[in-house]
């Protein structure tokens, strides 16, 4: 899955052509909280993410997940 990032906004990234500094991750919950812990998606998009858009990331991918299932 891709993760974006435009304007400041750190977001799922469905459509995987969003304009923007992205980020690719495995689509799994798993590989997520890994990313989140080891702050590589931050580190990838150049950007200070603060907890609040690592939950916002969770929230979509949780969404995202379920609706795969």
């Amino acid at each position: 899955m891709r993760i974006a990032a435009k304007s400041n906004l750190v977001f799922l990234d469905l459509t995987k052509s969003a304009s923007g500094r992205g980020a690719w991750i495995h689509p799994s919950s798993s590989c997520l909280v890994l990313a989140i812990d080891r702050k590589a998606i931050a580190r990838s998009m150049r950007l200070a993410l603060t907890d609040a858009d690592y939950l916002i990331l969770k929230e979509q991918a949780e969404m995202m997940f379920a609706k795969n299932e």
